[in-house]
């Protein structure tokens, strides 16, 4: 009986036995499997530092650096924060920064019209003169809001949005008051003023910069014809107007958005729910279904898997190739762009990773897009101020945008769509340069209407991108 017994203790010890040394077994190829997966995650880390790349949101601040000198932005945020909103009812005849409108060159601006942006340009006068005096100071660095929460993260305040949108149309109202007035030095200064406030929005390390730049451009040049005829700009001013348009043109416009998308994805990842808050596993009206695959319990159960790991460590690497890619001509990387949305999709399907890879894909699609009309525009408003000089020097019009080099442009301004210099080419009481466009077909500066989808990101349609030039020749 005793003998029985022992051997009976002893198999269920044996088995016991066993048993923790497969579950020791499991448990040592577990760790060492999510540490092998988080050693992955690490070395794409370390590779994006090692090009420089910022990978947090406090090395993101960082790299947007405040200057040692004079900053722009404390006047800027001055002049923000001092300019009045017009009332009622001058805001009913008031254009651009009210509901009024105003009239397209060359018909005249109506008395009322006229008398309506005066009113508001002496309002804020002294946010005019900040304006003016922040665009004399070379370095600007705006503040960023810092979120610790897992959806936000580094961006300019709604105070800064709305106030630089403000600036763009009370310089404008500015320029086109003084063009009235024939006074070309204060139409130059405040156009000028509007378009360096654009160019300082630039650096923001967040797409939202790099659009809002594009619509103050586009306010502050939307009356250009008008602004010309104001009286005779001098050489200086034609050149430091050019020098403006096209200073960020070759910006890495596309890898600085694209570093803060990056940041952005990694700090959702680091600030996700743990299995340990209880909120996590809550279902918010979600099916059964739903929350163990697309919900919260869902992403827990990935982590388990190490599927949450291995999308994050496709996705980086996936986003340093694109960074590398980013560098080279931005008409070039539609390829590489269309194999990251492909690699998105071949990730567990419904897995953050997937969701993140797929989103920048897709927006850095179209801020290509939007990247090339802004290139496009550039040197179209360029080949404008060069046309323009040549034509009051010379009292014709060139036959072609080479014959502006190398006296009113050092070298042709190159259409990014084809890749040779822009159109030119006369018109009614007037001239117009344009791009061949997307499609690379030489229409003769034909315009065709946007789509939706192009209005809408800035994507220019089809056709060729065209600027008029209308003045008695």
């Amino acid at each position: 009986m005793n003998t029985a017994a022992s051997k009976s203790g002893y198999s269920r010890l044996r088995t016991v036995t066993r048993l923790a040394g497969l579950f020791f077994v499991i448990l040592t190829a577990f760790c060492a499997y999510h540490a092998i997966l988080s050693w992955r995650v690490r070395a794409e880390v370390n590779s994006l530092r090692a090009q420089g790349l910022p990978v947090t949101l406090e090395e993101l601040s960082s790299w947007y650096k405040t200057p040692a000198g004079p900053n722009a932005a404390d006047l800027y945020l001055k002049a923000f924060a001092s300019i009045q909103e017009p009332p009622q009812p001058l805001a009913m005849d008031l254009p651009i920064a009210g509901e009024g409108d105003l009239p397209e060159y060359p018909a005249e601006i109506p008395e009322e019209t006229i008398k309506a942006i005066g009113e508001y340009v002496s309002a804020n006068a002294d946010a005019i003169t900040l304006l003016h005096q922040a665009a004399d100071i070379p370095k600007c660095r705006f503040p960023l809001v810092f979120e610790s929460e897992p959806n936000t993260g580094l961006a300019l305040s709604l105070d800064i949005t709305k106030g630089a949108r403000a600036s763009a149309r009370l310089l404008t109202l500015d320029a086109v008051l003084a063009a009235a007035s024939r006074d070309s030095e204060r139409a130059h200064r405040s156009l000028l003023a509007c378009i360096i406030l654009s160019n300082a929005l630039i650096d923001v390390p967040d797409a939202a910069g790099f659009l809002l730049a594009i619509a103050i451009r586009d306010i502050g040049v939307q009356d250009l014809n008008r602004l010309l005829d104001s009286g005779e700009f001098s050489q200086a001013q034609f050149e430091s107007l050019s020098r403006a348009l096209t200073e960020k043109d070759g910006h890495p416009i596309l890898q600085i958005s694209e570093m803060g998308s990056r940041c952005q994805s990694l700090h959702y990842f680091a600030h996700r729910p743990s299995w340990f808050d209880a909120s996590s596993w809550q279902r918010n009206g979600e099916s059964l279904s739903e929350w163990l695959t697309a919900g919260t319990a869902g992403a827990h159960i990935r982590d388990l898997l190490g599927i949450t790991k291995i999308g994050l460590a496709s996705y980086l690497r996936s986003s340093r190739e694109l960074a590398e890619n980013l560098h080279s001509d931005p008409s070039t990387i539609g390829h590489r762009l269309d194999a990251l949305q492909r690699e998105a999709s071949s990730l567990m399907a419904g897995s953050e990773a997937s969701k993140l890879a797929n989103m920048t894909a897709y927006t850095t699609k179209q801020q290509v897009g939007t990247l090339l009309r802004w290139s496009v525009r550039s040197r179209l408003f360029q080949c404008l101020l060069a046309v323009e000089r040549f034509r009051r020097d010379r009292s014709l019009l060139p036959a072609s945008i080479e014959e502006l080099t190398p006296s009113y442009c050092a070298s042709a301004p190159i259409d990014p769509y084809s890749g040779m210099p822009m159109k030119l080419r006369p018109a009614e009481n007037g001239f117009v340069v344009y791009s061949v466009g997307p499609n690379q077909i030489d229409d003769g500066g034909v315009e065709i209407e946007p789509q939706l989808d192009d209005m809408m990101w800035g994507i220019p349609p089809p056709g060729d991108i065209v600027l008029h030039r209308i003045s008695i020749l």
